[in-house]
C-alpha cells in the first residue's frame, strides 16, 4: 500500500507539469493551399469527397444557404459550392 502511495505522489508533479495545449497548436502544423485544389473548381462536390477531404476543423465544405460561424481560421480550407452542386470557390479562412 505505501508503494503505491508513493508511486502517485512521484508521479503527481509530472501530471501537475502537463502542458495543455491550445487548438491553435494544433493549426499551426497544417497549411491552407487553395491553388493545390484548383482542379476541383466547376466539378461536382464529389469530387472534394473522393481526395479524402472531409469536413471538419480543417477543412469545411458548403453551398447556399448555409449557415456558418464568422471566425476566421486561416489554417482552414473552405469549397464552396453552387445550387447544382458544383465547386465554385475554394479560399483558406
Amino acid at each position: 500500500m505505501k508503494s503505491l502511495l508513493c508511486l502517485a505522489v512521484c508521479l503527481l508533479p509530472g501530471v501537475a507539469s502537463a502542458q495543455v495545449l491550445s487548438p491553435s497548436y494544433y493549426y499551426q502544423s497544417y497549411q491552407c493551399h487553395p491553388k493545390a485544389y484548383r482542379s476541383l473548381m466547376g466539378q461536382d462536390i464529389n469530387a472534394v469527397y473522393s481526395l479524402g477531404l472531409t469536413p471538419g476543423p480543417m477543412v469545411r465544405v458548403f453551398g447556399p444557404g448555409a449557415i456558418l460561424s464568422d471566425e476566421f481560421n486561416p489554417y482552414r480550407l473552405n469549397v464552396v459550392s453552387d445550387d447544382g452542386r458544383v465547386v465554385t470557390r475554394i479560399y483558406c479562412g
